[in-house]
């Protein structure tokens, strides 16, 4: 069954789009406003709800002004100029949208700049690759066949103060599963109302809460991360599965599914490009693997409801995150 999210495959009216990239965000609700008070198909009509609440949220993701935006950015990099601020912009570097004529600025654009190495710290060295943290455990690894690490986290969820209206609240935090990677799972903190099942689809902490007043819902667990080492390139195939009691991808693991994930024609022509040559799956996702690890820049995103097809994004614009 279709879900509402999934309509975000489908174009928007285009006197929609035009308003909502030139910044009239109140003129594209209108405009939706509009359209859903008449009849049209029901995908076209989650489509525009869809739409609506992502227009809606956007000024939260790009709060910054340009003198703003400068004076954060200095924050971290003293001396930055604006002519090299337009240059990074025009490089693609620099997130930012127009809100009533006003060029504004994603909330993290400048930790991404620092992370990706488009602009260095003063104090930054150039220590290349390496990673004393990274590099002793991977060292380990390969001495052992694996490497176990306990990890302890705490997360939380409330609403904005100035959202905030009494009411009944239903509130959900991630939770992690039983795998074959981690294990021993334990709930440290918090007094969630319920736990979903260790085979939920998505596994969260919850609670069900009339409050009178705003409330931070938080949690803290811990769980056992065992990972084993394998080579494909350099190594014999292993005997058996690295990890023998996880199921085997099947079709559904490797297809297409709904908005986000789609085989646009880009990306097949991108994959046979990537992959021309190799005649094995195991080169031709080594060939997949380098393009994304030297081609794509590691960028701080925007909410990944403001998307329509996380892949090809990261393949046009040629930077993402862990989730694109």
């Amino acid at each position: 069954m279709m879900k509402r999210v999934d309509t975000l495959s489908m174009p928007l009216p285009e006197d929609i789009l035009k308003r909502k990239w030139a910044g009239d965000l109140d003129g594209a609700i209108r405009a939706i406003d509009i359209r859903l008070a008449g009849e049209m198909p029901q995908m076209l009509r989650w489509r525009l709800e869809c739409e609506r609440e992502r227009i809606r949220r956007l000024p939260t993701q790009y709060p910054w002004g340009r003198a703003e935006a400068l004076e954060r950015l200095r924050a971290l990099v003293p001396g930055v100029t604006e002519e090299k601020l337009e240059e990074l912009e025009l490089a693609g570097f620099v997130d930012f949208i127009y809100i009533n004529g006003e060029k504004r600025y994603f909330v993290r654009f400048h930790k991404s700049l620092v992370k990706s190495g488009a602009l260095k710290k003063p104090d930054d060295a150039d220590s290349g690759y390496a990673n004393e943290w990274l590099d002793s455990m991977i060292s380990e690894m390969k001495r052992d066949g694996g490497i176990a690490r306990r990890i302890t986290l705490e997360t939380s969820v409330c609403v904005d103060d100035e959202d905030f209206v009494p009411g009944v609240y239903l509130a959900h935090l991630p939770f992690p599963a039983e795998t074959a990677q981690q294990s021993d799972v334990r709930l440290l903190a918090g007094d969630p109302d319920g736990i979903n099942p260790a085979d939920a689809p998505a596994r969260c902490a919850w609670w069900r809460r009339e409050l009178a007043e705003n409330h931070e819902f938080r949690i803290r667990y811990s769980y056992v991360s065992r990972l084993r080492y394998a080579d494909p390139l350099g190594m014999p195939a292993p005997d058996a599965p690295l990890y023998p009691g996880e199921k085997a991808p099947c079709d559904d693991d490797l297809g297409e599914s709904g908005a986000y994930i789609r085989f646009t024609p880009y990306l097949r022509a991108l994959a046979e490009e990537i992959t021309a040559g190799e005649t094995t799956s195991l080169g031709k996702a080594y060939q997949i693997y380098q393009f994304v690890t030297t081609k794509i820049t590691y960028t701080f995103m925007r909410d990944y409801f403001q998307f329509d097809n996380h892949g090809e994004y990261c393949a046009v614009n040629l930077k993402g995150d862990c989730g694109l």
